[in-house]
């Protein structure tokens, strides 16, 4: 895909508070991917092609938004908003769009195959996070186990066997070492199974901001095959890759917790409770709690919700690059005015989604 320069100006400052939220979380067709420009935060790309952080605290001060400067972001909302499109042709991912006139003759500039050119439907993210805006929309904390991203299809999860000689499920994908031993086998290679391409994106992963909200469709009828191929009750639209960093969060503190728990069950075996020899019961017993904590808030995150004829309102089978993606076209519709009512927007989802964790964690009782 051609390289569009967009410059750099205070209009395009105004918005980076809330395009490193959306900047991070989209879904985009493969055609559509960015190179990875040295522009970049440097200290998190080099972190992430070392590896991913081994510690849950170190993962966390790594994928929080604070600390970030704003200055090396300036043509991220082009990259990941403007630009993004959530793809409805994928098998396993098809959207039937009822009375929807196609252009039989729509041809794509993108070289990408398909059977039927004019059934290749997908939904514009900023049209999704835009009506989102105009509705005023505020997100809901949902359970990740919840939520289908792309990568968690039903074909792609036969790549998992289980091994008849031990029972255990072993796993074709390219699973790098545990960086922690008490983390489940299973755990950890579902999610390089499911989550490999997300997780090796440094582009995306470098400027993901871990807490901000996704897109998700709901399934009013599961577990009905009609949303999603997981058969679960929302469906990602946008969001896919900072939902994975949220599992890789969750497996290394499952890890962490087990490693606890080991080593209290050992100290009240053997009656080893020596206080120069810490942790102490108690403080494990503490740590215990707080792990626990830790996986009840990062086992929800937050999403705005839409319901299915909504999504199939908004999608369309144009050809972007000769329709929006253009260097006239692609940012048309970011007004001044826009840009400022989407800054407002986005301070009340933020105040939001702290009042709800705030209400989470009082409710929470382990």
């Amino acid at each position: 895909m051609q390289m569009i320069w967009i410059p750099k100006s205070p209009a395009i400052v105004v918005l980076l508070c809330f395009i490193l939220c959306f900047g991070c979380v989209v879904t985009i067709d493969a055609s559509d991917q960015i190179d990875d420009g040295e522009t970049q935060q440097q200290p998190v790309r080099e972190r992430i092609r070392n590896g991913l952080p081994e510690k849950s605290t170190e993962f966390v001060s790594t994928f929080s938004c604070h600390n970030i400067d704003t200055s090396q972001y300036d043509d991220t909302f082009f990259r990941w908003v403007v630009a993004g499109r959530h793809t409805t042709w994928l098998a396993g991912w098809e959207v039937v769009v009822p009375n929807h006139s196609s252009d039989t003759n729509i041809t794509y500039n993108d070289n990408s195959s398909s059977e039927k050119e004019n059934d290749r439907f997908y939904a514009r993210v900023f049209e999704l996070l835009n009506w989102s805006r105009q509705h005023r929309l505020l997100p809901r904390l949902i359970g990740v186990e919840k939520v289908c991203h792309k990568g968690m299809e039903i074909d792609f999860q036969n790549e998992v066997r289980v091994n008849s000689k031990d029972g255990y499920a072993s796993f074709n994908s390219d699973t790098p070492n545990k960086p922690n031993a008490f983390i489940p086998s299973d755990t950890w290679g579902n999610l390089w199974t499911t989550c490999k391409q997300k997780l090796d994106y440094t582009a995306r992963l470098s400027s993901s901001c871990l807490d901000v909200p996704g897109v998700v469709v709901a399934n009013t009828n599961p577990p009905l095959k009609v949303n999603n191929p997981c058969q679960l009750e929302y469906r990602m639209v946008d969001g896919a890759h900072r939902l994975c960093l949220r599992k890789y969060l969750l497996s290394l503190l499952s890890g962490e917790l087990i490693g606890l728990q080991n080593t209290l069950v050992e100290k009240q075996t053997f009656n080893v409770n020596d206080a120069a020899k810490l942790p102490s019961i108690d403080e494990l017993q503490s740590q215990i709690k707080q792990k626990k904590t830790l996986i009840y808030q990062y086992s929800h995150g937050s999403f705005f919700v839409l319901n299915q004829t909504t999504f199939e309102s908004m999608l369309t089978n144009s050809d972007p690059y000769t329709s929006w993606l253009t260097n006239e076209n692609v940012m048309k519709d970011t007004t001044p005015e826009l840009k400022l009512d989407w800054k407002r927007w986005m301070g009340e989802v933020m105040v939001s989604i702290r009042e709800m964790k705030e209400n989470m964690l009082l409710d929470l009782q382990i």
